[in-house]
């Protein structure tokens, strides 16, 4: 029987979520869908572990239902999601199966939307990356985009990309991320640069790090930088490790502090003491953590490739990608010029609220409503 009205019976796969921006995306996005989505039928594939840690003690409403599943690695993942779901699929009379997270479940007989969160696999120019780590994982990326029936980009830059690499204009539509949940704090600000992401080499830390060396020993000796993500996988480990030696190299071993095990409680404490956000990736779909630094008021840095200079629009300084000169001198321009910083900072509190998980809902269910 086929569903009469505005309701639609949605399945979102969000199987491969599991750290980073892919557990803040849902912690955003998902009480966002479940106070506005209430003529919708949900079933949400997590993994167990995930919704243990962000949604045992959440209420949510009696049309979400949570598919809790475990994978010992990501091939059996993988295995499930493209032959179990579209039985699961078929069996539900599922209407649009969401994939939030670049790959679609191929044969599943439902309308397909899928939102293209690592844009790499279709940018012209090489970038090392352990998320497209095989050949396999950059063709599948863009085959789900080919079958998809919508195609949701985060950025209008990460849009452009996806539009240039041929994909079909008429189902591309862009949708901004949410604004951080946390609750900032007045703090007594600290002698502290933020970077707040995983290790990874397209993260560009070399480059933080090197431009640290270059600043003035006055602000070497007072500063130190925080970079607070994991090491997730061994292209990760191995840019860790070559990112220490360079810290060694540098003499500055004491001043770069990796902190591989900050939970969410911890980073919102470092963006509270922090006197400045600096985020110096080659490529990224959004930056989440750009949006939390501005909603935390700190002035920000950031590299200006890709989406950054969209996301952090008048509430940053931009430096050329690859150059760490060019980096140590915004970095000292900001710890000197309190003038500047103030006005980056109040810039980015105005700017943060247009980045809502509600508006990123709505504009969501919009999307599933036209299939």
């Amino acid at each position: 029987m086929e569903n009469k009205g505005r309701q639609k019976i949605i399945a979102i796969n969000a199987l491969s979520a599991k750290t980073g921006g892919g557990r803040t995306y849902l912690k955003g996005l998902l009480p966002e869908l479940a106070k506005i989505g209430k003529d919708n039928i949900f079933y949400i594939f997590i993994s167990k572990e995930l919704y243990n840690n962000m949604f045992e003690n959440e209420l949510f409403p009696s049309n979400f239902n949570f598919l809790k599943l475990d994978f010992s690695n990501s091939f059996l993942r993988a295995i499930y999601e493209q032959i179990y779901l579209p039985f699961f699929v078929l069996s539900h009379k599922i209407d649009v199966l969401f994939c939030p997270a670049n790959i679609v479940s191929f044969f599943a007989p439902a309308k397909k939307v899928v939102w293209v969160q690592n844009i790499i696999p279709f940018m012209n120019k090489g970038i090392r990356s352990s998320i497209v780590s095989s050949w396999l994982m950059f063709w599948v990326s863009k085959l789900s985009v080919k079958i998809a029936d919508r195609v949701i980009a985060s950025t209008e830059n990460s849009l452009e990309l996806l539009l240039a690499a041929g994909t079909t204009p008429s189902k591309c539509r862009r949708i901004y991320l949410g604004a951080s949940s946390f609750i900032f704090e007045n703090q007594k600000k600290e002698k502290l640069i933020l970077s707040v992401s995983n290790i990874y080499p397209h993260k560009n830390f070399d480059v933080l790090i090197r431009a640290f060396a270059l600043l003035p020993d006055l602000i070497k000796n007072e500063y130190q930088i925080i970079i607070a993500g994991k090491v997730v996988g061994k292209e990760s480990q191995e840019e860790f490790i070559r990112l220490k030696k360079t810290c060694g190299i540098l003499s500055i071993n004491d001043k770069i502090v990796f902190d591989m095990t900050a939970d969410e409680f911890k980073i919102k404490r470092y963006y509270e003491k922090s006197e400045l956000f600096v985020m110096p990736s080659l490529v990224e779909s959004f930056s989440l953590p750009v949006v939390e630094a501005m909603s935390a008021g700190l002035p920000i840095i950031a590299s200006d490739s890709t989406c950054l200079s969209e996301v952090a629009g008048n509430a940053g300084l931009f430096f050329k990608t690859n150059s760490p000169k060019d980096l140590a001198a915004k970095i000292e321009i900001l710890l000197v010029d309190n003038k500047l910083s103030s006005s980056l900072s109040c810039a980015g509190l105005k700017r943060a609220p247009q980045f809502s998980w509600n508006k990123a809902a709505k504009s969501l269910l919009a999307c599933f409503a036209e299939l």
